[in-house]
């Protein structure tokens, strides 16, 4: 007799993103939705999506995510504000209450008049405006949803990772959060190791460290190997692996497939390509790229230009390709490949 598996205890969350870059943003929260095992993701308002993440993994989605604005964990919901919450809450501690008045909302609602009115249903505690041991948020749009919130970006660190506060730098290099967004779009869990063939200043291994990834890194130069191991012990990422050697002898080098592997390669404005050229070094180091990959891994990255990545087309499966304007001289695309599973 086949017996059903038991359904895992959910809870329901509210993510809101950032409107810096909202495709880029939706593909690295579904990502992370893919790690936790989550379900139901959906969009209920511009920029604000609802899901069920297993028992327990809220703070996990607030962890990962780089391009997160507030994550909240659903207290109770209803078809508008006022009949939040159904019953008197009990707070221990300092608490505010916050309003998110989304864009399909009812006409005329007040964020202020939110918060007075769910405030005046909390028992017990300490309202503190500046700095509350808990805050709880309303989102108010089609409907109300009260969430304990887990995470509000105004207290992120990813500025305090940016280049300019690293030991060893280069000019150019992706921002923390976005090379957060690429160790997300790998789905690389905790534990599982994530290569960057063309790690330079480790900008990427530092995230995947930070998500609980085990780092490895190849530089073909010296001095950006060593500058690599620097930073990484510098923003405590232990047991980091940096090998100085050419992306297309990772296998030989690493002795052993990885997980994932996520890398913006050289394009030669301040990241040297060998005097031979960004397509040269993709055309050498797609197959090794491809080979040290396990079977169902991923692959993340960015590009100039969307020609550069025929050589990897021919090996794995393209999944995603989004395009994000930095200036008028550089176009990033965000790719994601997957290798195909074991036959």
């Amino acid at each position: 007799m086949i017996r059903a598996a038991p359904a895992r205890p959910t809870d329901s969350v509210v993510v809101q993103l950032i409107g810096e870059h909202p495709q880029l943003a939706r593909a690295e929260l579904e990502g992370i939705f893919d790690v936790i095992q989550g379900e139901g993701l959906r969009e209920i308002a511009p920029l604000t999506f609802l899901g069920k993440a297993p028992r327990g993994s809220v703070e996990e989605i607030a962890r990962r995510g780089g391009l997160l604005r507030c994550v909240g964990a659903v207290i109770s919901q209803a078809d508008r504000a006022e009949a939040l919450p159904a019953e008197k809450i009990e707070v221990k501690g300092t608490y505010a209450v916050r309003a998110t008045v989304l864009g399909n909302a009812p006409e005329g609602t007040s964020a202020s008049s939110v918060e007075r009115e769910v405030g005046a249903r909390m028992k017990g505690g300490r309202v503190d405006l500046i700095a509350p041991a808990h805050t709880f948020r309303v989102f108010v749009g089609e409907r109300a949803f009260l969430t304990h919130e887990v995470y509000d970006r105004d207290a992120d660190d990813f500025e305090e990772r940016a280049v300019k506060h690293r030991p060893f730098f280069q000019p150019v290099s992706l921002h923390p959060k976005f090379a957060r967004v690429l160790v997300n779009l790998t789905r690389v869990h905790d534990g599982q190791r994530l290569l960057d063939p063309f790690c330079g200043t480790a900008g990427i291994l530092i995230e995947a460290g930070l998500v609980g990834a085990r780092p490895i890194g190849i530089d073909v130069e010296h001095q950006a190997a060593e500058g690599a191991r620097l930073n990484l012990e510098h923003f405590g990422i232990l047991g980091a692996a940096i090998y100085e050697g050419r992306a297309r002898d990772a296998l030989q080098l690493l002795g052993g497939r990885v997980h994932a592997v996520a890398t913006d390669p050289p394009y030669g404005r301040s990241a040297t390509t060998l005097k031979i050229g960004t397509q040269a070094i993709l055309e050498e180091s797609a197959h090794a790229i491809a080979e040290v990959l396990e079977p169902g891994g991923r692959l993340a990255l960015c590009l100039p230009d969307l020609d550069l990545a025929e050589p990897l087309d021919r090996l794995l499966t393209r999944e995603l390709s989004i395009a994000q304007r930095v200036h008028a001289s550089l176009t990033r695309n965000y790719l994601v490949y997957r290798k195909a599973d074991a036959a």
